[in-house]
């Protein structure tokens, strides 16, 4: 190999070498920034995050007041909360890692009812799906908005129970910001227990309804 030869052989290598250093230096910065969790805090406090939960709200409030309604024999009894929060969940695997920062809205209404457990489940079903509801894995949907309907067969189901808001609400941190609960976290599962046992003192069985509705993406 003839010495020009050989020193052009050579910078080929040393740009090789180069480039895949650069490439390596490239992903490891990728990795790095997008394995940074959001800041969420940041985004749950803007004020277009405020308006849309407003919206939300009430948007959602007049909605539980018209499936009650349409839950035959359903009693509305004291209890129920609502809960506004915003999240980052984590990827398993991929980048980026974390997903897009998301804002949702969430009710809870308390219900009572003493006709048969097996036929009024059936009956609250018929109702929904003639109401243009879709069934979902358990729950229904009806485009953004999500809805569950939780029955609790008498006293014997009560040490099972647990309001929908609080697993909603479990492990606040710097990817799940609690914007608003009420009754406020300190009260909340306290309260929904004696709600509920307050409910099966005056009727047969309980029924939560759970609302969720995601208003707002980054």
């Amino acid at each position: 190999m003839t010495r020009g030869k050989l020193l052009h052989h050579r910078a080929d290598r040393l740009w090789t070498v180069l480039l895949l250093a650069l490439s390596l230096l490239t992903i490891l910065l990728l990795v790095h920034y997008s394995s940074s969790p959001p800041n969420v805090r940041a985004v749950s406090e803007r004020p277009e995050v405020a308006t849309a939960s407003a919206a939300a709200a009430r948007s959602m409030e007049q909605r539980a007041d018209r499936i009650t309604a349409a839950l035959a024999g359903a009693v509305p009894a004291a209890g129920g909360a609502t809960l506004d929060h915003c999240r980052s969940d984590r990827r398993p695997f991929g980048i980026p890692r974390y997903k897009r920062t998301y804002c949702v809205h969430e009710l809870t209404r308390y219900l009572g009812f003493d006709g048969d457990f097996a036929g009024t489940g059936t009956a609250w079903d018929s109702a929904l799906l003639d109401r243009h509801w879709t069934p979902s894995d358990g729950s229904w949907l009806d485009g953004n908005l999500r809805l569950t309907v939780q029955r609790v067969e008498g006293p014997a189901g009560l040490p099972d129970f647990q309001d929908p808001l609080d697993r909603a609400a479990a492990d606040p941190g710097p990817t799940h910001v609690i914007r608003d609960r009420r009754p406020s976290s300190a009260e909340a599962a306290a309260r929904s227990s004696a709600a509920a046992a307050e409910v099966l003192r005056a009727h047969r069985h309980l029924a939560v309804v759970h609302l969720s509705l995601s208003y707002y993406r980054d």
